[in-house]
């Protein structure tokens, strides 16, 4: 009797452990259910911090390669904080003759050391050509910075990349012959006196104004150890490339993505003999803006490796809006012939 009474309170204290160890559960349960919002906020709160903050080091530049030839083209690209904000892109002004194009929406901006580029809030990355003159190596250091819209500091990162150019020997600095030559186009003479007639008696015309004619200024650079001897038996091959469009004042061409109908508008380009001989005498001719047709006079001829710059002005352009300008390179020896046209597009505003 006694062992069944000591059995059934057993039964009994396990019941009421095991409806304890229920209740509990269940109380845990619901402090759980309550705490699980709070530690998802805390959570995201978190990740929101650490997203919403990047160092310095974060934006992390990178190129392709740190070395790339004279006028290639190659791709920056970096990391974007995850803030709304802007980029401004520059390069500092190098020592010799360095000329930066950006390629950013579809455009090719020509870019002045010292200034910068705004890039929109989400742009990842540009494409960049450089092209040196006067040393066969040159650093050129540009910079980015990451403009934050709540006004937080700017995110700032430089790097470096080495432009080479091939065609001045190792270890020494271009010797120039420079030819500068300034031509303005023929005006035409008033008509003589009408025979028989003296200047008292000669009718009366009115007086007309010629069309102001383009001036162009041309620059022969000689690279005096680049060039080769002309092979007689080898191929002429002018190339035409642009250097850059702009406006001029005071003979001084300065390069501007836009010009105005009050300037005068000048677009700058370079004529190159890549071939291996000597090439006649050539010309060339353009299509400017306010309806311009131009026609060079005879060119002296290029060595091999020798090249021309021509920076061509234009004034008189009345309409606003995007003009075409081309330039026709024409020899009557020139092995290849896709390489002789430049055709351009320059914005003009009121």
């Amino acid at each position: 009797m006694a062992q069944q009474e000591r059995s059934g309170n057993v039964k009994f204290i396990t019941v009421i452990g095991f409806v304890l160890a229920i209740l509990l559960l269940l109380w845990l349960a619901v402090q759980l259910v309550s705490f699980i919002p709070s530690a998802f906020n805390s959570l995201a709160s978190l990740a929101d911090g650490v997203n919403n903050y990047r160092p310095t080091a974060d934006l992390s530049i990178a190129t392709p390669n740190s070395v790339v030839n004279s006028g290639d083209a190659f791709t920056v690209t970096w990391e974007q904080p995850r803030q709304e904000g802007v980029y401004e892109f520059s390069y500092e002004c190098a020592e010799g003759a360095t000329t930066v194009d950006v390629r950013y929406q579809n455009d090719i901006i020509p870019l002045v050391c010292g200034e910068s580029l705004t890039l929109e809030s989400g742009t990842a990355e540009i494409e960049l050509s450089v092209m040196t003159a006067d040393q066969r190596f040159t650093d050129v250091v540009y910079t980015l910075a990451f403009v934050p819209e709540n006004g937080n500091d700017a995110v700032v990162e430089t790097d470096t990349v080495t432009i080479v150019n091939a065609s001045i020997a190792a270890g020494t600095v271009a010797e120039t012959e420079v030819e500068t030559e300034i031509v303005e186009a023929p005006v035409s003479e008033p008509e003589g006196e009408v025979a028989g007639e003296s200047a008292d008696e000669a009718p009366e015309t009115t007086p007309t104004t010629p069309a102001e004619q383009p001036i162009y200024y041309r620059t022969v650079e000689t690279p005096i150890y680049a060039i080769p001897q002309s092979d007689p038996n080898g191929t002429v091959d002018l190339a035409v490339s642009l250097v850059g469009v702009g406006y001029v004042v005071n003979n001084t061409f300065y390069k501007s993505n836009t010009i105005t109908t009050r300037q005068t508008g000048a677009i700058r380009f370079v004529v190159k003999n890549i071939g291996t001989k000597t090439s006649d005498e050539w010309t060339y001719n353009a299509e400017l803006p306010a309806d311009i047709d131009f026609e060079s006079n005879d060119q002296a001829p290029l060595k091999p490796n020798e090249e021309a710059f021509i920076t061509l002005s234009f004034a008189g352009a009345d309409r606003d809006g995007v003009e075409l300008v081309t330039v026709d390179i024409e020899t009557d020896e020139d092995a290849v012939s896709t390489n002789n046209n430049l055709f351009w597009a320059i914005t003009i505003i009121d």
